[in-house]
């Protein structure tokens, strides 16, 4: 996997380029792992398109649509519960060519939408040069994917085959859902993007300060401007190591004009003593869960809660 810095260009150049795409839904979710190498945005909301995905454990670049459950639509179309009709039925069953041959004689109306993807992912496979195909994993979900091998590719050629991907799948799904994905559109008002660009530069930020200050890289970060659920707000975190045994993350979230910072730690390890008491003292709110201590404040300005990370930085020793 990249180094941090690089996976933080990857990710502000990746999200410029989707910046471009504007009749993708711009909800997204922007993820870095670095215990499982893997690099991932997330789509929210759009009726196609379903996210991106580098995987250097696989070595591959991949753009792939929604998934949906053939299983599903049989018992819809059919009425029939598939498990109920094939003997020695497992899951995995679907990555048997041969079982999928078969189910698609028996249920011909559940795999017109996978036929007509097809059909479009090979003319557009031939049209741009790329891998695009749908695929059904175990349970019978399918969806329609382009891939790439890559090896331990330079940011900018990961940006090329992003660009083209994205491109190609715009036409897919135009294709696809009869919608204008291919329309044109200047500009989206308060383009929900901005907020992930905020947090990318926040990114960039505390992992200098942290790796200056404390010689400690993250091991997993989340960006997101959707909120997952009615009282969900957007949020970044920042999960670091500690000692090797233990994690601590970093958690910002936006509600309105202000933020909230919270400091997590495990319920049960005193990690970083000295900056537990400072946020008793500047009466941080603490909770208590399980597993977690985490101490809690409000901040008027999203650059008020920087300067305070920074002051604190040096106490995380």
């Amino acid at each position: 996997m990249l180094q941090t810095s690089k996976i933080i260009d990857l990710s502000f150049g990746a999200v410029e380029i989707f910046e471009n795409y504007k009749t993708f839904s711009h909800h997204i979710t922007l993820s870095a792992d670095k215990r499982y190498s893997i690099w991932y945005l997330a789509i929210h909301d759009d009726l196609c398109i379903g996210g991106i995905e580098i995987n250097w454990l696989n070595s591959t670049l991949s753009i792939r649509t929604n998934e949906y459950s053939i299983m599903e639509i049989i018992s819809e179309i059919y009425n029939t519960f598939l498990p109920d009709k094939y003997p020695n039925y497992t899951p995995e069953k679907w990555l048997d060519g041969n079982f999928v041959k078969e189910v698609t004689k028996d249920y011909p109306k559940a795999f017109v939408s996978y036929n007509l993807a097809s059909k479009i992912s090979k003319e557009l496979s031939e049209k741009y040069g790329i891998n695009m195909r749908p695929v059904i994993d175990r349970d019978g979900y399918t969806c329609t994917k382009i891939e790439w091998s890559i090896s331990e590719e330079d940011v900018k050629s990961l940006q090329i085959l992003i660009k083209k991907g994205l491109d190609a799948m715009r036409e897919y799904c135009t294709k696809a859902t009869g919608l204008p994905y291919n329309e044109e559109i200047v500009a989206i008002k308060e383009d929900p993007l901005n907020l992930i660009f905020t947090w990318l530069n926040v990114w960039r930020e505390v992992y200098n300060l942290f790796l200056k200050n404390n010689n400690l890289e993250p091991i997993h970060t989340t960006l997101t401007n959707y909120s997952f659920s009615v009282s969900g707000k957007p949020y970044m975190t920042i999960e670091y190591p500690y000692k090797n045994t233990d994690n601590f993350t970093i958690t910002i979230t936006k509600e309105d004009s202000k933020y909230t910072l919270e400091y997590t730690f495990p319920k049960d390890k005193k990690i970083f003593p000295i900056l537990e008491e400072n946020l008793r003292k500047d009466n941080f709110n603490i909770e208590i869960t399980q597993l977690s201590r985490i101490y809690r404040n409000n901040f008027e300005t999203l650059g008020d809660l920087l300067d305070y990370i920074k002051a604190k930085s040096h106490l995380m020793k």
